[in-house]
């Protein structure tokens, strides 16, 4: 759901990979995916903890690792980010 709004080209092409129509309904199709395997769909379902979001926002975007994937926002932004998905 974030990428539809920084990459909607590429959300776009997932969707269709997915046989769905739009962003929104590719999301969806991902996280139905994800689920029907098993596998956890939120931060907090594998031990994250809001507590350490700020850590982890600043030194993912000192080592480099946000780029293209964080709006204009800095560590602000990532840690909302980070909230969203726990």
């Amino acid at each position: 759901r974030h990428l539809a709004a920084e990459n909607p080209d590429g959300v776009r092409r997932a969707a269709a990979a997915f046989g769905v129509p739009d962003a929104s309904e590719g999301a969806a199709a991902i996280i139905e995916l994800v689920e029907s395997l098993g596998l956890p769909t939120r931060l907090r379902d594998v031990g994250a903890r809001p507590a350490d979001f700020a850590a982890v926002a600043t030194a993912t975007l000192e080592a480099g690792r946000a780029t293209g994937y964080v709006p204009v926002g800095g560590a602000d932004a990532l840690v909302s980010l980070l909230q969203e998905m726990w």
